[in-house]
């Protein structure tokens, strides 16, 4: 007879579990501060240090008018007062220091979706009426030479 140990789910790494807590509390912080420069922005994202020392906090603005160099400027003037705030909403045995950065994936997701918009010719789209469609090559064929398609 076999036996089959099943533990569940793998656990999940401490510096994740702490990135995600920080990512949470300092949403909620932002979101309360009165700085006008930091309407509308949002924690996209926490990469903790292995020690737990450190904080990489990735945000971006839904605001298309956002300076991401005012908003980050803004942030580092704050970041002390987060920090102090933000022991108050985590328990940790030390703070870490928070480095803000800009998230510029919700750009490249807009790029791509504006490209997608204009109906630009890629993958999965039909060509135009009348377009001239490539020969396909005969995968039967194994030395990668096909004579029809010419």
């Amino acid at each position: 007879m076999t036996e089959s140990w099943d533990f569940g789910p793998a656990p999940i790494p401490r510096k994740t579990r702490v990135g995600a807590e920080v990512q949470h509390a300092l949403a909620r912080l932002i979101e309360r501060y009165a700085d006008p420069r930091l309407a509308l922005v949002t924690v996209t994202g926490v990469d903790m240090s292995p020690d737990l020392k450190q904080a990489r906090v990735r945000v971006s603005s839904v605001n298309p008018a956002a300076d991401r160099e005012a908003t980050l400027n803004a942030l580092r003037h704050a970041g002390s007062r987060l920090r102090h705030e933000l022991a108050r909403e985590v328990r940790l045995r030390t703070l870490p220091w928070l480095k803000f950065a800009w998230d510029s994936s919700s750009d490249e997701r807009e790029r791509l979706d504006d490209l997608i918009a204009r109906g630009l010719p890629g993958r999965g789209q039909k060509p135009a009426a009348g377009a001239a469609v490539p020969a396909a090559k005969d995968t039967d064929d194994p030395t990668g030479s096909n004579e029809d398609a010419r």
